[in-house]
């Protein structure tokens, strides 16, 4: 078959749809993509619209169609319309089948009255007049389509006030060896980063796009036929899905979530963020969460129509409910694989769940469950009777990785953020050497990881280019450029013209890439990322008239930055004439740089993380401490030793042992910057596996590590070995990051950065998840980003608010009396009113109905309230301060309660990182005031060792007497400062009880952690009431002295056995700094 019988054979297939008014021109292009891309692997080549006209009018002339038909078609069908006119006048001749000679009816009679040289005279004559006119009238024409494009570009640019109208821009220092690289993706020419949060599942993906970017390995697919054939395929049953770090098992159920969402069916993930002591804890944290979040999503009950019921019957409730009309509910638990050292606890636990999964049954709920674990739980199903008995459903295993996987795992998320039609591919024969190193044994992520880690570094020779131009056709499509007067003129300027002071061609590469980025953005704005940092380059490729200024009401100043209407005409020409795109052809035209130099200036042979430390450490010196440089340094040399001869034991052995030091140099570095070290030293952690299980921002990729490690340590063989190696060095780049972002957190003033890494301590699990989210998105150029994550630090204040409040005003006044003390009691009879608010608690806290301008009050305002318990805030602020932030948080409040996203802009940046900031140190500070209640706050008076004979009160005003908590005296002669505080009470029995829980938990481990602002599960785990639980575990520590008590991370405690008897020692908190924002 050759072109034209090809071509002949798609017209065929596609008539209907190429002669409807319903065409559609993506479609076509799809269209051609599969049929002569595809199937025919470009043997013929890319076809333009105007290939497809010119054989739609031949096929419709060959079957005989009235040619006055296929005139009209021409003149009315959108297919044409997409063609310029001179072609359509072609295929209106071809139509007429150029019968006629060509000349007009007077032509034609003066040829029948002249003689024949005579008539060719007088017509040669007249046609070298028409010529002439005609010549004439195109100059004229030109003249004034210039004059115009001038007049409309002068307009323009009187209309609007630009930066680089008014300013001058000195030339930056440029240096190839550290000049800022572009991400790997953005050298790719994608929208974003295909791969963000890799290890996040498809957190961060966009919904939309699920169908496209996942690769459904064996187990989607039997799962997926299973539920169409029977869509209540998951309910009665437990399934354990299997697979070991990094093998998808989080992308997995993010898309079965997905899948069920579509069907009607509830999907409801249970997270496990924190490890328990026991598998009562794993237990009560599961009831809690699955019961809010069932009544979250049950519109037939509220709070107080289930509080007098158990959890479990209230659970079953719910589910009956959500289950009624065939709708039913799968339960995703996910991430209690992490916790590898209480996987005892965790088994206990999963077996305490099958009496609840039967009691569904029985009661006709359609409910199901998927548990994702590691294969070490797969060979205890046999022998565990927990696990045997709650799983009852075939093993979904992931699958090992193969060749085929990985390339089409890549290469689907390249091409569903690819702006071009054909996207680049990742060389099979790279990731076949990758496989054969590893002997296949990798995980999915770290085969992923060590693709990215090759683009990053620029090595372009994994990549296979999409489309090879002919130099034949490069000079055609370069002649079209330079032959046009205006972008000829803009060439010569740029590439002959610029004068920079050093690496002249580096320099206007650059400025040739700038272009693309706005070609493939399709524009630019002044707030976006790219425009400041590179002013000085958009000011010459203004001056040499590549960009210009377009209209835009969705950007404060009016208008954006975009290529040229010259240079996107003579894009669109090439494309309709070649069928190339301007990132196929344009640098390859125009740049000068050598050829592996595809980026922003690769001079540096990496953009590494580790590269990136290395040198912000030579800026830092004497700005971090001299211990902490040291470790970094060691960890850097030793990770130059990460790699060795496979082959050879004693290497393998030394290399691996490089690998652990390294990793416990960098984990000491990194809890000196953010204050943890003290943390560890203070309650004897000293353990690197249990401070990462414990530290807030323990990854995957290092349990991952550590788990490989160990695997070698046993095998020490040369595959094990490689697989520990890849591990190693994927957590090493993670660490070295964390730490690079963790150093300029705690050394920099920049109000532009969102910083908080360097005050890990204040903060809790769910905090750092959300202040990651805004780390990540705060430079983005999309709007509704910006309300994403402002909507996400606004909600989790609002629920910190609320518990804050109540935890510390209720231990304070009293858990009846708490309200009382606030100066607004208007807000407190309208809290006890308003029922708009759910409270999602099982404790009645007055707190939940508070409005936006009521949690203003409540910290502002004067009284007991303030005086007692906000003026101990550890917040340097001063009432300006305060003011800004409520300001700031109300109106927020308000815009996204009410889905205001065209609110949000990349202008309104700074705004939102002040407000960000401001919360991040308010969240931190209300953390730690309750994490060191018990230590600093919490005054007990007894007159012997009995706790019914003790009077507590918390007190958060410092005592002159400087008195530690258990006090001989009358509490209310030394609490005279606060005699107003309520006082309170232990039952014997309760404590007993709260007692015996507590050291049980001490019997089989050295400590436990609690979260005190947790309150729910407090009360559900212990089986009573919070201020029993705080006053019961105070007697334990000042009087029994049985346990030590001290802040923890965030607002957690840590509960340890006691050693030695006497005076209990107090834990110095970190503190922050002063406010580190500045207000505008």
């Amino acid at each position: 078959m050759n072109k034209d019988e090809a071509l002949n054979k798609f017209i065929k297939d596609k008539l209907s749809f190429l002669t409807s008014g319903e065409f559609d021109r993506k479609l076509l292009k799809t269209y051609l993509k599969d049929y002569f891309v595809v199937r025919y692997k470009k043997k013929y080549g890319i076809l333009s619209n105007s290939d497809v006209c010119d054989a739609l009018v031949k096929y419709q002339i060959k079957y005989k169609i009235d040619k006055n038909t296929i005139i009209d078609q021409i003149s009315i069908f959108p297919i044409f319309s997409y063609i310029p006119e001179n072609k359509k006048k072609e295929l209106i001749s071809l139509v007429q089948n150029n019968y006629e000679s060509g000349l007009s009816d007077d032509e034609l009679n003066r040829i029948e009255k002249l003689s024949t040289i005579e008539a060719v005279k007088e017509l040669r004559i007249d046609g070298i007049e028409k010529e002439i006119r005609d010549e004439t009238t195109l100059l004229e024409e030109k003249k004034k389509t210039v004059e115009e494009e001038l007049k409309a570009k002068q307009d323009e640019s009187l209309s609007f006030n630009s930066v680089l109208d008014s300013e001058v821009f000195a030339e930056p220092e440029f240096n190839p060896e550290i000049e800022y690289v572009k991400q790997w993706w953005e050298r790719f020419y994608l929208k974003k980063d295909p791969f963000p949060g890799n290890k996040d599942g498809l957190s961060r993906i966009e919904e939309s796009l699920y169908e496209e970017v996942v690769s459904k390995s064996q187990p989607y697919i039997e799962l997926l036929n299973k539920l169409e054939r029977n869509p209540d395929y998951l309910f009665h049953t437990s399934h354990l899905l299997i697979g070991d770090f990094g093998f998808g098992k989080t992308t997995f159920q993010d898309y079965l979530i997905h899948y069920l969402t579509n069907k009607d069916i509830l999907p409801i993930r249970i997270t496990c963020l924190r490890d328990h002591p026991d598998s009562n804890g794993f237990h009560d944290n599961f009831i809690v969460s699955l019961k809010n979040k069932l009544l979250k999503n049950c519109e037939e009950y509220t709070r107080d129509m289930i509080d007098g019921l158990p959890a479990e019957e209230a659970i079953i409730e719910l589910s009956k409910s959500i289950s009624e009309g065939g709708k039913g509910i799968v339960i995703f638990l996910d991430d209690y694989h992490k916790f590898f050292q209480h996987y005892g606890a965790v088994f206990e636990f999963l077996g305490s769940l099958q009496p609840l999964k039967d009691e569904l049954t029985r009661n006709d709920c359609n409910v199901g469950f998927v548990v994702s674990g590691v294969p070490i739980w797969e060979r205890q199903l046999s022998d565990n009777r927990h696990l045997s008995g709650f799983f009852d459903s075939p093993v979904i295993r992931m699958p090992m990785a193969t060749v085929e996987f990985i390339l089409d795992v890549f290469n689907r998320r390249v091409r569903a953020y690819c702006y071009d039609s054909i996207p680049r591919t990742i060389s099979v024969a790279f990731v076949e050497n990758l496989f054969s190193k590893t002997n296949g044994k990798s995980s999915y992520r770290d085969y992923l990881n060590l693709i990215i880690e090759q683009l990053e570094k620029n090595n372009l020779s994994i990549v296979n280019t999409p489309i090879e131009i002919k130099e034949d056709i490069l000079k055609e499509i370069k002649n079209i450029f330079e032959k046009d007067h205006i972008v000829g003129s803009s060439l010569t300027r740029l590439l002959k013209e610029s004068y920079f002071k050093k690496f002249n061609q580096e320099q206007v590469h650059k400025c040739l890439e700038l272009i693309m980025v706005v070609f493939t953005q399709e524009y630019v704005s002044e707030a976006d990322r790219v425009f400041s940092d590179n002013k000085y380059y958009f000011s010459r490729l203004k001056e040499c008239g590549f960009i210009q200024k377009r209209r835009s009401k969705d950007f404060e100043n009016g208008f954006v930055w975009v290529v040229s209407k010259r240079v996107i005409k003579l894009s669109d020409e090439v494309r309709e004439q070649f069928g190339f795109s301007m990132p196929d052809y344009f640098l390859k035209l125009f740049s000068h740089s050598t050829s592996d130099k595809s980026s922003l200036l690769t001079a540096q042979e990496e953009n590494s993380s580790v590269t990136r430390l290395k040198a912000d450490l030579a800026m830092l010196h004497g700005k971090i401490e001299l211990a902490t440089a040291d470790n970094i340094v060691e960890a850097l040399a030793q990770y130059e030793r990460f790699d060795t001869d496979s082959s050879d034991q004693k290497k393998r052995i030394s290399a691996v042992a490089n690998m652990n030091k390294a990793f416990e140099n960098l984990s000491n570095a990194l809890y000196s910057i953010d204050h943890s070290m003290s943390y560890f030293i203070d309650s004897n952690l000293f353990d690197m596996k249990m401070r990462w299980d414990e530290h807030p921002v323990g990854n995957d990729s290092l349990t991952d590590t550590v788990n490989k490690i160990s695997i070698f340590e046993k095998e020490r063989d040369s595959i094990s070995y490689s697989t520990a190696l890849i591990a190693a060095k994927g957590a090493f780049e993670y660490l070295t990051e964390y730490i690079r972002t963790s150093i300029k957190d705690q050394v920099h003033d920049d109000i532009q950065l969102f910083r908080y890494r360097h005050n890990i301590v204040r903060h809790n699990v769910k905090d750092i998840s959300v202040f990651e989210t805004i780390k990540a998105d705060m430079f983005t150029a999309v709007g509704e980003t910006h309300f994403n994550y402002i909507a996400q630090i606004t909600n989790h204040l609002e629920t910190i608010f609320r518990l804050f409040l109540y935890a510390s005003s209720s231990l304070c006044f009293g858990k009846d009396r708490y309200a009382t003390h606030i100066a607004d009691k208007g807000a407190v009879s309208y809290a006890h009113k308003n029922k708009s608010t759910a409270n999602v608690a099982s404790f009645h806290n007055v707190f939940s109905g508070f409005t936006r301008p009521q949690y203003r009050q409540a910290f502002t305002q004067g009284g007991a309230f303030k005086e007692l318990i906000i003026k101990k805030i550890d917040v340097p602020w001063t009432t300006e301060y305060w003011d800004k932030f409520f300001t700031i948080f109300i109106e927020e409040n308000i815009s996204t309660s009410h889905q205001k996203k065209s609110d949000y802009s990349t202008s309104s940046r700074e705004r939102y990182i002040i407000y960000c900031n401001l919360a991040q140190q308010l969240i931190g500070a209300m953390n730690n005031f309750i994490s060191t209640t018990i230590n600093e706050s919490v005054y007990i008076s007894a007159n012997g060792n009995d706790i019914s004979e003790c009077q507590f009160k918390v007190g958060y005003i410092k005592l002159d007497n400087n008195c530690n908590g258990h006090i001989d005296q009358d509490l209310d002669r030394v609490l005279k400062k606060n005699e107003k505080l309520e006082e309170h009470v232990v039952n014997v029995n309760v404590f007993s009880k709260i007692k015996e829980n507590i050291m049980g938990k001490l019997e089989s481990q050295d400590y436990f952690t609690e979260d005190l602002l947790d309150i729910e599960y407090i009360q559900n785990h212990y089986g009573y009431t919070y201020h029993d639980f705080i006053f019961s575990l105070s007697y334990l520590y000042y009087i029994d002295n049985t346990v030590t008590v001290k802040g923890w991370f965030g607002s957690q405690i840590i509960v340890t056995k006691k050693s030695n008897k006497g005076h209990p020692s107090i834990i110095h908190t970190a503190k922050s700094g002063p406010c580190d924002v500045t207000l505008s």
